[in-house]
């Protein structure tokens, strides 16, 4: 680049558009780094201790029946938002967009680990494509019908 669009002749500067007004939560941006990074491995703390517990929970009820475990990930599913939305609101963050991206984050990986990921753990691989009552696909099947209802 030439000389002549280096900030004082020697920098080169990082320009991007400001946030909107509205967008910046003004009551946060007091908060230091090391503040916000706490903030953040407390409730990331508090969110993987619910996804064991949660997988503990439909492991438990995988035993008893699938139907059980299935209803248990559909009603998880639909409020788990609501306690993500809490968590992400402990956090501090600069803007709306940052507050937006980490509800998205753990709700998706959330929802991720207890539809897809959870049958492949709680069932074993010898079960995933034989089609009895208990194994993956009819596993996977009861989970998406309970989701529908």
């Amino acid at each position: 680049s030439s000389a002549k669009y280096l900030f004082q002749g020697q920098l080169v500067l990082d320009i991007e558009e400001p946030a909107e007004p509205d967008a910046i939560l003004w009551e946060d941006l007091s908060e230091t780094l090391i503040a916000r990074l706490k903030r953040v491995a407390i409730t990331t703390f508090v969110f993987i201790i619910s996804l064991v517990t949660i997988v503990a929970l439909v492991r438990f009820l995988r035993k008893k029946s699938a139907v059980f475990s299935s209803f248990a990930i559909a009603y998880i599913n639909q409020y788990f938002p609501s306690f993500a939305y809490y968590m992400t609101s402990l956090e501090a963050h600069p803007n709306d967009g940052s507050r937006q991206g980490s509800l998205y984050t753990k709700i998706a990986l959330f929802r991720w680990v207890t539809t897809a990921v959870i049958m492949s753990v709680i069932i074993p691989f010898t079960a995933t494509v034989s089609a009895t009552k208990n194994d993956l696909i009819p596993g996977v099947y009861t989970v998406f019908f309970a989701e529908i209802i």
